[in-house]
């Protein structure tokens, strides 16, 4: 039983941090993740530096 459950994990491991997707950039899924993440976490800061949810343009705010 353990064996499988080592077997397993080792899979999952290569499958979400090894494993490279075409689709996605050739990037494991594990860091297509983060990367998302991290998109979240910058629109979040630039919608709490601008409130008013309006963007700079050269002819002024939008």
């Amino acid at each position: 039983m353990e064996a499988v459950e080592f077997a397993t994990l080792e899979w999952v491991d290569w499958l979400n941090h090894r494993r490279l997707l075409e689709p996605i950039g050739n990037i494991p899924p594990a860091e297509a993740e983060q990367r998302y993440f991290a998109t979240l976490d910058q629109m979040k800061i630039a919608a709490w530096l601008n409130p008013n949810g309006l963007r700079q343009t050269p002819r002024g705010l939008l």
